[in-house]
């Protein structure tokens, strides 16, 4: 399946818990790698050149340090973004720099229509607190999968069902035999071609209709 020019994430379940971390100072990728690892989070560092693979690969959430946060680093992210499927919606973890002002920030976010999904972390912060909001975020991207999921599996029962029934109509349309569908009033709702062809009327004639009201179809005696 494909979403507007990039194919849909793999389905690596293991990839719906992944966070990468992007443009971060080395210190910050180790300390931050270290501590989502002995919480049971597995991390990748990313770059922007990585960046389209890792997500069409799929990821649970991305996060990245405010002072990387460039108009143009946003141009790479929210195209990638806003690509995916309708039921994708990307978590975007900020680390923000000491008592920084963050307006600008959100304002050059909220010209990034496809990025939906954004919070800020003001550092320095406590372990707890990183891993409490990551796992938040990954709790809801679990739950977009498990939509992901649901959706085609909704979309394999409508193609099964849609292949059933061109089948049947071959069948009906080539026999000789006449065949017609009626409802609990009488009226016809299908009509192969020999059934036409024995009535000379068209589904189009008597649908809606009780069927010996539309071909007078009657005994010598009036009789229906």
């Amino acid at each position: 399946m494909e979403a507007k020019g990039l194919m849909e994430a793999e389905d690596d379940p293991l990839r719906a818990e992944l966070v990468l971390l992007l443009a971060m100072a080395p210190q910050d990728e180790r300390a931050i790698t270290r501590a989502l690892g002995d919480a049971g989070i597995a991390s990748q560092p990313s770059n922007l050149g990585r960046l389209p693979g890792e997500i069409r690969a799929g990821v649970g959430a991305i996060m990245m340090a405010q002072e990387a946060m460039s108009a143009g680093v946003l141009r790479t992210l929210a195209p990638l973004i806003e690509a995916q499927p309708i039921w994708d919606d990307m978590p975007l973890i900020i680390l923000r720099a000491p008592r920084s002002d963050i307006s600008q920030d959100w304002r050059l976010i909220e010209t990034m229509t496809s990025i939906r999904n954004a919070t800020f972390l003001e550092r320095p912060m406590r372990i707890e607190t990183l891993i409490q909001a990551v796992r938040v975020a990954l709790r809801g991207r679990k739950k977009q999968y498990a939509l992901r999921d649901q959706m085609r599996e909704r979309d394999a029962l409508l193609a099964l069902s849609e292949a059933n029934e061109r089948r049947l109509s071959d069948v009906l349309n080539n026999t000789k035999m006449s065949v017609f569908f009626m409802d609990e009033h009488h009226h016809c709702t299908f009509m192969n071609a020999a059934a036409e062809d024995l009535t000379g009327y068209t589904l189009a004639e008597v649908e809606g209709r009780p069927l010996h009201d539309s071909v007078h179809h009657s005994h010598p005696d009036g009789r229906p």
